[in-house]
């Protein structure tokens, strides 16, 4: 299997919010590993780098809700799971007026580690398969 296939599948599931093709969301998300592909049964470490517009922030993963924490998924069906914890790094903190609460948050740059396992063995179809897996 492709890395390329992982990559795109992670890029895919790093949807946070939809929204419609005019409204910009404030986070951009991207995926890079060292490896080119990873083989049935084998596993494969992947940064997935948030870019977090000014003025906004993106809820921990550890956050207690409220608000809900962000959450990284692998939707049923994929040819991949993810193989552990995420890595991230220490979230700043703080009390947000908007949710009434403290809470922990990332702004700026946001690199997250997280390894990926190749689980089938069969041929895996166009990345375009997978679907939102971040809320």
């Amino acid at each position: 299997m492709s890395l390329l296939t992982v990559m795109m599948a992670a890029i895919a599931l790093l949807v946070h919010h939809s929204a419609s093709a005019q409204q910009k969301l404030p986070i951009t998300w991207s995926v890079t590993s060292a490896n080119s592909s990873v083989a049935a049964g084998s596993s494969v470490r992947v940064e997935v780098t948030a870019r977090i517009d000014e003025g906004w922030h993106l809820y921990s993963l550890t956050q207690q809700p409220p608000p809900d924490p962000t959450r990284i998924l692998v939707p049923e069906g994929q040819p991949f799971s993810l193989g552990g914890k995420i890595e991230a790094p220490t979230p700043e903190s703080g009390f947000d007026k908007a949710q009434d609460a403290e809470t922990e948050y990332y702004t700026g740059p946001l690199a997250l580690y997280g390894r990926f396992i190749h689980e089938r063995r069969e041929v895996v179809g166009p990345a375009s398969r997978c679907g939102r897996g971040v809320t």
